[in-house]
């Protein structure tokens, strides 16, 4: 067996593995904060591929109108939508009772979850209690002659206090879309 040799032994110094953990500890100190909380990024990124989905919505029905020589209702993808003189939605033709701002979002955005919204105003915490598992609110029942706007209200997925929410308002008259937040509850 060969002998140990002390002289012939490598390795770090004590010096040099304190100054390796400071080093990964400065690098962690200035990355953790951006992994810790991405919730606002996530809840930002659903909205605007809600928003974008609807706007998609909102224009093939309007192109659908267009091509069919501006004759209302149009149907397209097997749902019938009554759009008005502008060619924009204003309500959907479908088999229930109710045409709301619920259906128009469902409709034109397959992929949202969506709850006709009971409560006049969102913004208070009590007006959206015993939300589970859905995250899009619609507010509105679709009357051309009294409802110009629709608006929906994303909460995100297990809603807790202090969460906030983005609202999308659509204008039936014109077909804009206009975002806002995340906005705090009660704010």
């Amino acid at each position: 067996m060969a002998k140990l040799n002390r002289d012939n032994q490598k390795g770090f110094t004590i010096v040099e593995l304190v100054v390796v953990i400071i080093i990964l500890g400065i690098l962690a100190a200035t990355a953790l904060p951006r992994f810790l909380d991405v919730s606002e990024d996530a809840h930002v990124s659903a909205v605007d591929s809600v928003e974008g989905a609807l706007n998609t919505g909102l224009a093939s029905v309007k192109a659908a109108w267009l091509v069919n020589s501006k004759v209302s209702p149009v149907t397209l993808e097997g749902e019938s939508y009554v759009v008005n003189g502008n060619g924009f939605v204003t309500e959907t033709d479908s088999t229930s009772d109710l045409n709301s701002c619920s259906e128009i979002l469902t409709s034109l955005v397959r992929t949202a979850s969506i709850a006709k919204a009971a409560a006049t105003d969102l913004t208070s915490t009590a007006a959206i209690s015993g939300t589970d598992g859905v995250e899009w609110y619609a507010q509105g029942d679709v009357d051309t002659s009294s409802l110009a706007t629709c608006k929906f209200y994303y909460l995100g997925r297990g809603f807790s206090q202090g969460q906030n929410y983005s609202l999308l308002t659509l204008t039936l008259a014109t077909g804009i879309v206009v975002k806002t937040g995340p906005i705090a509850i009660g704010a």
